[in-house]
C-alpha cells in the first residue's frame, strides 16, 4: 500500500501544474513535448515552400492563346516561349513532391499529435491525475486532444488552401476549382479533414496500445490505410452511383473528371453499348480483325463523368472523413473510460 501511494505521488508530481522555476521552464520546453515541435516545423516547411512556389508561378507570363494548346498537350514554339511549357515542367517536377508530400502531411501530423495523448500518460504511469475516474480521465485528457487538433486543423487548412492556390495557378486552362482527379485528396478542405480523422485514430491506438513510439508506429501505418485505401473505396462508390454523361462533342483532357466507358455510333447515328457492338462484329473480341471492323465501321463516344462534378466528389469525401472522425473520437472515448492502466 505504502508503494502504491508514493508511486501515485510521484507520478501525479511529474506533471507541473503551474508556478515559476522548474515547472515553468518545463512547460514552455519545445523539447517537452517533441512530437507537437515535430508536427509544427513539419507544416511550416510545407507552408513555406508552397508560399515560394506561389511566387515562382506568378512570374511566368502565359500568352492566353497557350491555355487549349497547352491543355491539348500540344506542342508549340510559340506557346513555348511564352511560359507554357515552364508550368508544365513544374507541374510534372516539383508538384509531384509537393502532392506526395501533401498527401502524407496529414497522416504525419495525425499520428504525431495523436498517439502520445493517452499513451505517455499511461506509459509514465500518470494515474492520480489522469487516471483517478472513469469521467475524470475523458474531462482532464479531452482538452489536450482539443489544442492538438486545432494545431493540426489550422496548420493543415492553411496547407491545403496555399495547395488549392498552386493548383489552379498550375492549371490556368481549367475552369478555377477543377482539376485533375489523381491531385484529389492534396489540395483544399480534404487535408485537414484527414488529418482530424487520423489524429482521432492514433488517440484511440495510443489508448488501446499505452506506448508513444509503438502507438505513432501504428497510427502511421493504419492511417496511410484509412486515408489512402478508405479514399480508394469512396471514390469508385461514387464513381458507380454518379450518372455519366456520353459526350457528343469533342472533348479537351481538362474537360474530363472520370472517364467510364465508351459507346459505339453506327453509321445510322445509333449509339451502341460494348455488348450490342459484339453482336455486329463475327470476329473474337481483342483480335486484330476485330479492332479493324469496329475502326472502319463504328465510331467510339467517350462516356465520361464531367469535371463539373468535382465539388460533388470533394463534398462527398469530405462528409465521409468527418463521419469517420466522429465515430473514431466516440471510440477513444469509450477506450478511455474502460482502460485500466497497469499498476
Amino acid at each position: 500500500m505504502t508503494q502504491m501511494t508514493t508511486e501515485i505521488a510521484g507520478a501525479g508530481a511529474a506533471e507541473p501544474t503551474g508556478g515559476t522555476g522548474i515547472g515553468m521552464r518545463r512547460r514552455i520546453d519545445p523539447w517537452a513535448h517533441p512530437e507537437v515541435t515535430a508536427a509544427t516545423v513539419l507544416m511550416g516547411v510545407l507552408l513555406v515552400t508552397l508560399i515560394v512556389v506561389i511566387g515562382q508561378m506568378r512570374t511566368v507570363n502565359l500568352d492566353p492563346s497557350c491555355l487549349r494548346v497547352i491543355a491539348a498537350q500540344q506542342r508549340s514554339g510559340f506557346c513555348l516561349d511564352h511560359g507554357g511549357w515552364t508550368l508544365r515542367e513544374l507541374e510534372a517536377g516539383l508538384m509531384r513532391v509537393l502532392r506526395v508530400s501533401l498527401a502524407g502531411a496529414p497522416i504525419l501530423v495525425g499520428a504525431l499529435l495523436g498517439a502520445p495523448v493517452v499513451a505517455r500518460s499511461l506509459e509514465e504511469r500518470r494515474f492520480a491525475a489522469d487516471w483517478a475516474t472513469p469521467p475524470a480521465r475523458v474531462l482532464r485528457l479531452a482538452p489536450r486532444v482539443l489544442r492538438r487538433a486545432v494545431l493540426a486543423f489550422v496548420g493543415l487548412a492553411l496547407c491545403g488552401w496555399l495547395a488549392a492556390e498552386v493548383q489552379w495557378q498550375m492549371t490556368p486552362w481549367l475552369p478555377r476549382g477543377a482539376a485533375p482527379l489523381d491531385t484529389f485528396g492534396t489540395w483544399g478542405a480534404i487535408v485537414p479533414a484527414r488529418g482530424l480523422a487520423v489524429l482521432a485514430l492514433a488517440v484511440l491506438v495510443g489508448t488501446i496500445v499505452g506506448h508513444r513510439l509503438v502507438a505513432g508506429a501504428v497510427a502511421v501505418v493504419l492511417g496511410f490505410v484509412l486515408v489512402v485505401g478508405g479514399s480508394a473505396i469512396m471514390q469508385r462508390a461514387w464513381v458507380d452511383a454518379y450518372p455519366a454523361v456520353v459526350a457528343e462533342t469533342p472533348l479537351l483532357p481538362g474537360d474530363i473528371l472520370v472517364r467510364t466507358g465508351s459507346r459505339w455510333r453506327n453509321p445510322y447515328g445509333t449509339l451502341l453499348t460494348e455488348q450490342q457492338l459484339r453482336q455486329h462484329i463475327p470476329f473474337k473480341t481483342g483480335s486484330p480483325r476485330y479492332e479493324e471492323a469496329i475502326r472502319g465501321v463504328f465510331t467510339e463516344v467517350p462516356v465520361i463523368i464531367p469535371m463539373s462534378a468535382l465539388p460533388d466528389l470533394e463534398r462527398t469525401e469530405l462528409l465521409a472523413t468527418l463521419g469517420v472522425s466522429v465515430v473514431l473520437v466516440m471510440a477513444a472515448g469509450v477506450a478511455v473510460t474502460v482502460r485500466r492502466p497497469r499498476s
